[in-house]
């Protein structure tokens, strides 16, 4: 019996050889995978990010950001693509599954696009 070893990529952090799938380096994997490493190890199947967040981003951040999503709505066809008359809810709840009021979040109101949050940095 022949076993073939997956052949290993040169680390782009650390320059050298790792396996993808089973590295321990976070930086390895953060580049290589990174919509994965940045759901973590949680189950998540969606991204909800509150929209008045987003419009507080710089002017040139949001018009990268509208790009990327055009560019993600363009790359798949309408099997993958969420069914014309259907939309999402989201429901506010937390680790133990108890749903909370949406006015627990302080995001919740977006004011028709003129919130704008102060930022951090």
């Amino acid at each position: 019996m022949r076993i073939f070893k997956k052949k290993n990529k040169i680390c782009p952090i650390n320059n050298i050889e790792c396996i993808v799938k089973s590295s321990n380096c976070k930086e390895c994997d953060e580049y290589l995978e990174p919509i994965h490493s940045y759901f973590e190890l949680t189950y998540a199947q969606y991204l909800v990010t509150p929209r008045s967040l987003l419009q507080s981003m710089s002017s040139e951040w949001q018009q990268k950001f509208v790009i990327l999503m055009r560019e993600l709505d363009n790359s798949f066809s309408e099997e993958y693509q969420l069914p014309k008359g259907l939309e999402y809810t989201v429901i506010l709840k937390d680790e133990k599954g108890k749903i909370h009021s949406i006015c627990e979040d302080t995001c919740h109101i977006y004011d028709r696009g003129r919130r704008i949050i102060p930022r951090i940095k």
